[in-house]
């Protein structure tokens, strides 16, 4: 999602939940990133690994609940 940044206007932030068996660091995410995308901004500036996403009645994403989390 993208967040409110006072120099660059917005910036990314990945909220992620890794597949059962598969552990990572929001660090190890973050290299992993830098090394799939060719453009910096592309890379989200932090990662935070979720144990389960927040969902709607409907099974979607909760996106409004996420920004909450996020205090916006």
């Amino acid at each position: 999602m993208g967040l409110p940044d006072e120099m660059l206007r917005q910036v990314i932030i990945a909220c992620v939940v890794c597949r059962t068996g598969i552990t990572a660091s929001s660090e190890e995410l973050i290299v992993h990133c830098n090394e799939k995308f060719s453009h910096y901004y592309m890379v989200p500036k932090c990662v935070e690994v979720l144990s389960d996403l927040p969902k709607t009645t409907s099974d979607k994403v909760d996106d409004p609940a996420l920004r909450r989390r996020e205090g916006l």
